[in-house]
């Protein structure tokens, strides 16, 4: 027979058994203790069994750590109601605007500025002070620098077009810093010529309101937050007289029927029942006479008027309530706020004065607001370029002149 390959290979699994019957067995060592080692007394510790640790239950360095919070659910807040209730804060949008804003407050909207403040317009200037406005814009816009990753620019007219990634000055930085010179600058004309300014004004950054009243049946509860507030120790004069509040009464508010007003305004199970103006009882300085908050938004400028006058109210209903009581329902006498809503491009003013606390009827005395607007300058953005391209053109000083009114109303006499 001939050995082919096929012959001489092996069968593994015959050799495989015969390895396995021969060295397969597991071979222990063995760990008795040796005897002349338990005649010395050794102590032996099998070495397989790790030693016994006590553990020590870790604490926080720092009670309050926020990392180590326990998470919290909205029935764990303090204020917690199962009954939900409406609540109008600075999110809140209203799809039909100042339309839809006079139903809720019972407001009559009117186009311009109160004759008290346009007489005001450049009665009191500084020599120097479109120069310095100018000034301010650049610093808010070009020369502060700070560097923060900007939004992802969108053109809509250049669907395919893709920016690259900037860091610059954010939009909110710009607001406050615009805004925060254009108050100083008020103080230091005002001072000159009013010094009692120094003694009747005081300023708060951050300011928070909240109120609640009831529109035609429904409670509505109102936060209203305020980038700069000023408040006087006096009340702020009145913008309308006796015939202009009498001739509120022919004013025909609108009617959403059979929809409600309040569609757009988001229920919530967190609310409070009471009034605070933001401030302690002690506090001398509890009128408020222009409040500021900052449009760091895309809405368009009617829901940003309507969110503004329904500030304006809760302002001079917190107000009232600390006046005249928290269960008052006539209003012994008007109560007006200055209201100024900025993006740092266009200002736009809302004074209101509240006339009634009826809101249930729909008739009678309503309450009245103006409405007025100015663009301070044009920003015009590169279409294709980077952003330290803008250009800034068309300087308004009438911007700022309407801004002045708001603060020196109360006063020039």
């Amino acid at each position: 027979m001939r050995v082919t390959v096929c012959l001489c290979r092996q069968h593994y699994g015959r050799r495989w058994k015969e390895i396995w019957k021969r060295e397969g067995k597991l071979k222990i060592p063995s760990t008795d203790v040796p005897r002349w080692i338990q005649d010395l007394g050794i102590q032996v510790v099998d070495p397989t069994v790790p030693p016994p640790v006590e553990k020590k239950r870790w604490t926080l360095p720092v009670p309050d750590d926020p990392r180590f919070c326990k998470p919290t659910y909205p029935n764990d807040h303090p204020d917690f109601h199962e009954q939900k209730r409406h609540i109008f804060n600075l999110n809140t949008y209203l799809l039909e605007g100042t339309k839809q804003i006079k139903t809720l407050t019972k407001t009559q909207v009117i186009e311009g500025q109160p004759k008290p403040l346009a007489d005001l317009i450049g009665k009191v200037d500084h020599p120097l002070q479109d120069e310095l406005i100018q000034r301010y814009i650049m610093q808010a816009n070009v020369w502060n620098p700070a560097t923060y990753k900007l939004p992802k620019r969108i053109n809509f007219r250049l669907p395919g077009w893709k920016y690259k990634p900037e860091t610059g000055i954010t939009m909110g930085l710009m607001m406050r810093t615009l805004v925060e010179n254009l108050i100083r600058l008020c103080d230091m004309i005002a001072v000159e010529e009013y010094p009692q300014v120094l003694t009747e004004r005081r300023h708060t950054h951050d300011h928070v309101t909240w109120t609640h009243f009831n529109t035609q049946g429904v409670p509505i509860h109102v936060l209203a937050h305020s980038d700069h507030m000023i408040s006087s120790n006096k009340p702020l004069p009145l913008f309308a007289d006796e015939a202009m509040i009498d001739s509120s009464k022919a004013i025909v508010l609108p009617d959403f029927y059979p929809m409600s007003p309040l569609i757009d305004v988001k229920l919530h199970n967190v609310w409070r029942e009471d009034t605070c103006n933001g401030w302690t009882p002690e506090y001398q300085f509890p009128h408020v006479h222009n409040f500021v908050f900052l449009n760091n938004d895309t809405w368009p400028n009617d829901r940003r008027n309507a969110r503004a006058i329904m500030f304006c109210l809760a302002h001079c209903l917190t107000q009232a309530k600390k006046l005249y009581g928290e269960d008052v329902k006539v209003l012994p006498k008007p109560i007006s706020v200055n209201c100024t809503h900025t993006n740092g491009i266009v200002f736009h003013f809302v004074n209101f004065q509240l006339n009634t606390l009826d809101f249930e009827n729909q008739e009678g005395v309503k309450n009245i607001a103006w409405i007025d607007s100015c663009r301070m300058y044009r920003k015009i953005l590169p279409k294709r370029a980077m952003l330290n391209k803008t250009e800034y053109k068309d300087y308004n000083p009438v911007a700022f002149q309407m801004f002045k009114a708001r603060y020196l109303h109360g006063l020039v006499k």
